[in-house]
């Protein structure tokens, strides 16, 4: 029970201090997060040590702290994906239509 209760501790201590990295983009100025590997290592690591402490038969005490964290760390995990995949999207259409001269001036 004590180790359940220290992963939870380094959890709530890892996630409140987590940031994104941050670059402008070359022609617009608009700031664009960066995959951090690390940010999606430790994001990957903390989930399966959710989901083997939800193996543990000492795991009642914790249960809806350990339910919480899945919950969280999941909804980040598809959250980052999402903003990934758009942020990728909008570099590639951006190129298109405002540094193509013709296309901005149909």
């Amino acid at each position: 029970e004590m180790s359940m209760e220290k992963v939870l501790k380094e959890l709530d201590t890892t996630w409140a201090t987590m940031e994104f990295e941050h670059d402008k983009h070359p022609r617009t100025q608009l700031t664009m997060l960066k995959t951090s590997e690390e940010l999606i290592e430790i994001l990957e690591d903390n989930q399966v040590q959710l989901q083997n402490m939800m193996t543990s038969k000492y795991i009642a005490h914790f249960l809806t702290e350990v339910s919480a964290w899945q919950k969280k760390l999941s909804t980040a995990d598809q959250v980052i994906s999402i903003y990934m995949e758009v942020q990728r999207t909008w570099s590639h259409l951006e190129s298109i239509f405002i540094g193509s001269e013709d296309i901005r001036n149909q």
